[in-house]
Formats: C-alpha cells, structure tokens, sequence
C-alpha cells in the first residue's frame, strides 16, 4: 500500500516537472514572437497545462522582468502536503542565449521554492537544488 502511495506521489511530482519544462519551452517560443516574456500562463499557448483546475498543484509565473528573465512555480495545493515543490527559470543573456532551469525543493516540508533572478548566474534557491 506504502508503494502504490510513493508512486503516486511520484507521478504527480514527475506532472509538475513535465509541465514546468513546457512552460520554459513556452516561455522561449513567446520571446521569439514578442521580444519580451508572458506575464502570465494564458498568454501562452499551451493546451496540456491545467490551470489550478485538475492538478495537485498551482502552476503561475513568479516574476518576470520582461526581457532577461522569468520565473514559474509549482506550489503543492493545501491538500497535497506530501507533494515537493518546484520552481523554473528561462534566462535571456546579452548575447540572446537562453538557459533554464527547473529547482525542486529539498523535501515536501517547503511549501514553495523559487530560482534565481540573476541572468549571469542561474540557480536555485537555499531551500531547492537544480534537477534539469
């Protein structure tokens, strides 16, 4: 029963992961077309992303300073306490090169985590350790 229950978790965890690498994905491609980042998930095209309505998670753009930078998070809903959290990251630097990143947070005792808003050097916060 223990098992079936951690895999579970896993899958929901593996979802956010999944959804926060098509956000960054996203992310790039809206850049290209509009020379700055969304602001918020709507403004992106992307169908597969439950916004708050069927996942065990909050999916939202952190920040963003339109130009360098733009951070998401996934926060576990109340419910979902066993659940970690996660935060991503695409990073425009001066040479137009992007780089992202994906934080998963050291256990499920954080609530939320976030990345870094510093294009020169991308990384996660103290709570959090890079997984992509």
């Amino acid at each position: 029963k223990q098992a079936g229950k951690r895999g579970r978790q896993s899958a929901k965890q593996s979802e956010a992961k999944q959804f926060l690498g098509a956000l960054n994905r996203a992310q790039q491609a809206y850049y290209l077309e509009n020379q700055t980042f969304a602001e918020k998930i709507e403004s992106l095209d992307i169908p597969d992303i439950p916004l708050n309505k069927t996942s065990d998670y909050q999916i939202k753009v952190k920040e963003t300073d339109g130009s360098n930078y733009v951070i998401h998070q996934a926060i576990p809903k109340k419910e979902q306490d066993t659940l970690k959290a996660y935060a991503s990251a695409v990073y425009q630097n001066d040479q137009g090169d992007y780089q992202t990143i994906i934080c998963e947070a050291d256990s499920a005792d954080i609530n939320e985590v976030s990345a870094s808003s510093d294009v020169n050097n991308p990384g996660c916060d103290e709570n959090s350790r890079k997984i992509k």
